[in-house]
C-alpha cells in the first residue's frame, strides 16, 4: 500500500490480488468533510470532483462512499452531474438532478444542509 497526503483528501495505491489476478485501485479518503456537516472548503470539494473525474477518464470506474452511502456521497454525485451537464448543457437544475439520483437511491442528499451545499 502506497499513502500520499493531498489538499484535503489522503490517496492510497492499493493491490488487490484475487487468483491469478493483479488489481491497483486507488482509494481516495475526504479529510476535509465531516459526517452531517457541510465541506470545511467548497474549493477541496471541486478539488476532489475533478481528481476523481481525472481517475475515471484514466481507469473507468469509480466507486464512490460514505458512512450510510446517501448523504456525503449524494452531494458528491449530484455535484459531478451537475459540472458535466454545465460544461455539456451550460444549464443546470439542482432539483432535477437531485430528483434523478434519488430515483435510483432513495436518500440521497439526505438533509437541507446536503441539498445546499450543492447550490
Amino acid at each position: 500500500m502506497e499513502e500520499c497526503t493531498e489538499q484535503g483528501y489522503v490517496q492510497r495505491k492499493l493491490q488487490v490480488v484475487y487468483g491469478e489476478e493483479n488489481v491497483m485501485i486507488t482509494h481516495l479518503q475526504c479529510l476535509f468533510w465531516k459526517e452531517s456537516l457541510k465541506p470545511d472548503d467548497m474549493r477541496n470539494l471541486l478539488n476532489l470532483i475533478a481528481v476523481v473525474g481525472h481517475l475515471r477518464t484514466e481507469h473507468g470506474s469509480v466507486l464512490i462512499h460514505c458512512c450510510d452511502g446517501a448523504g456525503r456521497s449524494g452531494v458528491f454525485c449530484t455535484l459531478n452531474n451537475l459540472i458535466q451537464r454545465l460544461r455539456a448543457e451550460d444549464e443546470i437544475d439542482v432539483f432535477r438532478t437531485v430528483k434523478d439520483l434519488r430515483d435510483m437511491r432513495p436518500q440521497m442528499v439526505r438533509s437541507f444542509d446536503n441539498y445546499m451545499t450543492c447550490y
